[in-house]
């Protein structure tokens, strides 16, 4: 059939222009024993666990491109229902034409193989290949190729340097061996990666030059969603803590139980007696995270700790030291430091953030103009 789809997911779209270095990339974290998603892990190791430091005050705005916080389905919205994968079968062997060009089955499902693997690498979790997904791969490498078109009409290249300065620094990073593995992982060939990336380079160089060049974030841009999206910038009540764990095992006996409390109650008659608080951290408390700051936590808002240990914590005053408070983790000892109502962050500390948003989605807006401005000018037919 002939395609008249006007538009496609731009996130996926820029998934689809730099598949291959991003996925490199994903390998590259694991190797140095990070996570692969570290930000997302420590949000929910602060959820689970108080004794990791709380998000920085007013990080209110996603970065990347990412929605704001306001901009999730609504509560109680029913879920879409789930559709079946594709079986590969069902998949003709040519899945578009672009101008006459082929965009072969082959090619399809290797880079869908390669997203699904990229996405169960940041997300944690399998994406089913259904048709929709296939043809939202297919939406990327048909925009993907058809950028490639214009660039090469007009005569954009990019040198041999240009391209080693993207490999070199990932095969420095992650060691030869494991640049090589993942390479194996991704089903790619040294020659075939310089390949994509040279691919990828120039339609980046001329997007850098028709696209993304024409993007500006002015200051009446910011105010305008500043104003118009207050309800994002609200923050909840938040506290400054600290605190000192003394942690106790889940099949803990009930005898080491007992000797765990002793011990926080001798650690509270410490700090209540006069000696720092953060020195008295820093010598004794079981929490890996805080305990290098004196126990600080930093900023904490309801619904980032477990139960028992909000209620204590948000009970205190400025300054004042809880009694032992029990958690699963173990026994804490929580010092309030500061204490701030529910308000809306103030433009001057969202907006370097705000502009970073900003940009990243007028961008995203004005690639996706100029690909469906690319689209409406060539025949494109797609087959699935």
């Amino acid at each position: 059939m002939i395609d008249n789809r006007t538009s496609y997911p731009a996130k996926l779209m820029s998934l689809a222009l730099t598949f291959v270095v991003t996925g490199l990339l994903a390998c590259s974290p694991a190797s140095e024993g990070e996570p692969a998603d570290a930000q997302a892990q420590g949000q929910a190791q602060t959820q689970a666990q108080p004794g990791t430091a709380a998000p920085a005050p007013g990080a209110t705005v996603a970065p990347q491109g990412q929605p704001l916080p306001g901009q999730v389905a609504a509560p109680g919205s029913a879920p879409a229902a789930a559709a079946p994968p594709m079986p590969a079968d069902k998949i003709p062997a040519v899945v578009a034409r672009i101008n006459g060009q082929e965009i072969r089955k082959d090619a399809l499902l290797a880079e869908a193989e390669r997203m699904q693997q990229q996405f169960a690498a940041r997300l944690g979790q399998q994406t089913p290949a259904t048709q929709e997904f296939y043809q939202k791969i297919l939406d990327g490498m048909v925009a993907q190729q058809l950028l490639l078109a214009e660039a090469q009409a007009q005569g954009i290249t990019v040198t041999e340097a240009e391209v080693n300065a993207q490999i070199e620094p990932l095969r420095k990073r992650m060691g030869d061996e494991k640049f090589k593995q993942a390479l194996t992982t991704e089903k790619m060939t040294e020659d075939k990666f310089k390949q994509e990336v040279r691919k990828n380079a120039v339609v980046e160089k001329l997007l850098a030059s028709k696209v993304v060049s024409t993007v500006k974030v002015t200051d009446q841009d910011i105010q305008a969603y500043y104003d118009q999206n207050k309800d994002e910038f609200k923050r909840p009540e938040r506290a400054r803590l600290r605190h000192i764990l003394v942690r106790v095992e889940q099949n803990a006996t009930a005898e080491a139980k007992q000797a765990a409390r002793q011990k926080a109650e001798g650690l509270l008659a410490r700090v209540k007696g006069g000696e720092d608080f953060a020195k008295v951290a820093q010598e004794a408390s079981d929490d890996p995270g805080s305990k290098p700051r004196g126990g600080d936590l930093g900023w904490v808002a309801p619904g980032q700790t477990v139960e028992p240990f909000e209620k204590a914590a948000f009970a205190l005053k400025p300054n004042e030291i809880s009694p032992v408070v029990e958690s699963r983790f173990g026994f804490h000892i929580i010092q309030l430091q500061e204490k701030q109502a529910a308000d809306t962050a103030p433009l001057s500390e969202v907006k370097e953030r705000l502009t970073t948003f900003l940009r990243t989605k007028q961008t995203g807006e004005a690639i996706e103009a100029h690909v469906n401005q690319l689209r409406s000018k060539a025949k494109i037919e797609t087959f699935i």
